[in-house]
Formats: C-alpha cells, sequence, structure tokens
C-alpha cells in the first residue's frame, strides 16, 4: 500500500497544470530551474489538502533523482527526462516510468 501511495504522490507532485503547457522551457532552462531540492509538506487533491505527507525530492544535472518521504521513511530513486514536444517531466523509477 506504501508503494502505491508513494507512487501516486510522485505523479501528483510532477504535474503540470494547463497554464504551464503554454510556456516553451528549453532542455538546459528547465535543468537549471529544476535540479535543486524540493520539499514538500502536503500534497492537494482536487480541493482536499493532505497535510500527511512530507516528500523531499532532490533532482540533479546527472538526470537522476531521488525522492524520501519523511513519514514513511523510504527513498526512491530513479532517472528524469524532460520531453520538450510535449512539455512534461518524465520520472523513472525502479522500471516504472511517471510523467504529467
Amino acid at each position: 500500500m506504501r508503494k502505491y501511495l508513494f507512487t501516486a504522490v510522485i505523479v501528483l507532485i510532477v504535474s503540470f497544470t494547463t497554464h504551464s503547457q503554454t510556456i516553451d522551457y528549453s532542455v538546459d532552462s528547465v535543468s537549471k530551474l529544476l535540479c535543486k531540492e524540493w520539499e514538500a509538506e502536503y500534497v492537494m487533491m482536487g480541493t482536499t489538502k493532505l497535510p500527511k505527507f512530507h516528500f523531499v525530492f532532490s533532482f540533479r544535472n546527472d538526470y537522476t533523482f531521488s525522492a524520501t518521504s519523511k513519514t514513511a521513511n523510504d527513498t526512491k530513486n530513479g532517472t528524469w527526462t524532460y520531453e520538450q514536444n510535449k512539455k512534461y517531466i518524465t520520472l523513472t523509477a525502479n522500471g516504472k516510468s511517471h510523467n504529467k
């Protein structure tokens, strides 16, 4: 159950809104913007705030990332790619890809 919940949260966090789809970023620009540590203290599902999720995402310039759940004490490692023509980021961990 925790594995599926963790995967669902990763998908939610990397999802872009339709407003961000109109912005045209180069691969270098996305890398500069994305490659740092990001901390999420809650997740929004629709209009409902789920405060029990505390994640730290670390994106690196070598196109790798780690996602650590502070509440479940679990870390997933993987790779990321930016699909410039489709304007989304794909995260791949444990052989499974997630994008939005």
